[in-house]
């Protein structure tokens, strides 16, 4: 009789011992989500707020707004594709930027433009630098990635923390433009999904 006695209390301990272990653990793990939600949601934040406020411009075309599975497409300065400047030679003497054919070529051109090497004929061609590549932002795989010309996406998020939703809304007044970020991020690492939202609005500085 003792010994089912002895045997029941040190059944009753190791299930007292197994619970706190897993609630110790769960406890763990949810503070490891929060972390990690934190972690993403700043980084992520930080970053698209900053790419916007240095954007010259919003490509419309190429974002999506008002919608869970936002896109935003951003232009740095210098990204909107100028016409290319054109210095020809012919007769008629230096006049519009011209040089004659054969004569010495033009001066080269002011903000870091280049002269090309005369083709046959005469002719000098100066083309301006090729203007920097968009910086799109996007939801692919529950996660948030960024992307800029033709490297590859990065990942602003951590593993084991996906987008519940993105949305962005363009704000466009007679006197600036900005875009209002909203971003709600969920950990699937926990038993029971934990939640953060983040937002924010980001002015362009090129617009006011």
């Amino acid at each position: 009789m003792e010994m089912v006695i002895y045997v029941a209390l040190l059944a009753l301990l190791l299930v007292a011992l197994l619970s706190a272990v897993n609630l110790m653990l769960r406890s763990w793990s949810e503070t490891q989500a929060h972390m990690s939600l934190a972690h993403s949601g700043a980084l992520a934040m930080e970053r698209m707020v900053r790419e916007v406020r240095n954007a010259a411009t919003i490509d419309a075309a190429g974002s999506a707004f008002g919608t869970t599975t936002g896109i935003l497409e951003v232009v740095a300065p210098g990204g909107a594709p100028p016409p290319p400047i054109v210095v020809a030679g012919g007769a008629g003497g230096l006049f519009k930027g011209r040089a004659p054919a054969g004569g010495p070529p033009p001066p080269p051109l002011g903000g870091g433009g280049r002269v090309l090497p005369p083709p046959v004929g005469g002719w000098w061609g100066a083309r301006r630098p090729a203007p920097p590549p968009p910086t799109t932002f996007f939801v692919s795989g529950g996660a948030l990635d960024m992307l800029q010309g033709s490297a590859p996406a990065a990942a602003l998020t951590d593993p084991g923390v996906g987008v519940q939703a993105l949305t962005f809304y363009d704000i466009t007044t007679p006197n600036s433009q900005a875009v209002r970020i909203l971003l709600i991020l969920v950990s699937a690492t926990t038993t029971i999904p934990i939640y953060a939202t983040f937002y924010d609005t980001a002015v362009l500085r090129n617009s006011y």
